[in-house]
């Protein structure tokens, strides 16, 4: 799996445990702070939601990025192929925008 893929999942493991404790801390509060507890809970919980929206679409940014740059690179490989194919003599046709040339 990719690192992002584990962040995602580490972000939505965060979020179940969480709600997890939430609830069990709900069904231990006393009758009388149920009402407050729950509110209090309730505001905790839109916070956190919150933030994991903003983590989970910096994520999402992220891997369209990713993803965005494996097709220019795998565009450019069948490029190579043809280039190749062809009989085309060096050079090779120039990197694509967008991908960093390494060495």
């Amino acid at each position: 799996m990719s690192a992002d893929t584990w962040q995602f999942l580490g972000i939505l493991v965060t979020a179940v445990g969480t709600l997890l404790g939430i609830y069990l801390g709900v069904r231990q509060t006393g009758r009388k702070t149920r009402t407050d507890a729950a509110q209090g809970l309730i505001d905790q919980l839109q916070e956190e939601r919150g933030e994991i929206r903003k983590e989970l679409n910096a994520v999402q940014v992220e891997l369209r990025a990713i993803r965005e740059r494996e097709l220019i690179r795998d565009d450019y490989i069948q490029e190579l192929r043809n280039h190749i194919r062809e009989g085309l003599p060096p050079p090779p046709p120039e990197w694509p925008e967008g991908l960093r040339r390494h060495g």
